[in-house]
């Protein structure tokens, strides 16, 4: 398991993941309009070290040609986002949205990459859901180039989930979630549950607290 902090570092060199009949910016509907989820890409820090995103992309594109066109399928599983009550009522009064991201990483059987040597992990795929009424993101129709799959030392890779707001009202974030970090293995199929709150609420349980 790795420290959120890497993972939180990492976020700006993600790749994003394949889409069945999708693209990055396309606009998912469940079958109520009120629970509209929305994929979305998070922008790219100055910080990013391009050469970190060149190494991922030769080891892409390493495999053989036929092998990169195969692709293999990352089984559905959905979040429940349970928020406290103030954190309701505060992304209602702001019209702030929620976004849900799933990012899946693994070890690669060659280790020699600076990308590797940098995070400890490669990344397999990033998925991010933004949801405006509804609480559940369903993660489905997601696939993987099998090449990138035949790249990892273990084939059952770590799944991280994590819950933040928007940033429509706020360039900043304004929620503090669970993060779960599981593996594919685990949460393949399943629903799992991630609680959260406002980052305000914090400074209240600390003030109290001391």
């Amino acid at each position: 398991m790795k420290p959120l902090f890497r993972k939180q570092i990492a976020l700006s060199l993600l790749v994003t993941v394949v889409l069945c009949s999708c693209h990055n910016n396309e606009v998912r509907k469940d079958n109520s309009a009120n629970n509209a989820q929305r994929v979305v890409a998070l922008p790219e820090s100055d910080s990013t070290n391009y050469s970190f995103k060149n190494d991922l992309k030769t080891i892409k594109e390493s495999a053989d040609t036929n092998s990169r066109k195969k692709l293999i399928s990352i089984p559905k599983f959905e979040v429940e986002v349970r928020l406290s009550n103030a954190a309701e009522k505060k992304l209602k009064e702001d019209g702030e949205t929620i976004i849900v991201g799933a990012d899946f990483s693994g070890i690669p059987k060659d280790t020699s990459s600076d990308y590797y040597q940098h995070l400890g992990w490669i990344e397999v795929a990033d998925v991010r859901k933004e949801l405006k009424h509804s609480r559940l993101a369903t993660f489905d129709n997601l696939k993987i180039p099998k090449a990138i799959l035949d790249s990892l030392a273990e084939k059952d890779f770590e799944v991280n989930v994590f819950v933040i707001s928007g940033r429509i009202s706020s360039q900043n974030n304004i929620l503090d979630s669970d993060f779960i970090s599981t593996r594919i293995s685990e949460i393949g199929g399943s629903r799992i549950i991630v609680k959260g709150k406002l980052i305000e609420e914090l400074d209240v349980i600390d003030s109290i607290t001391n």
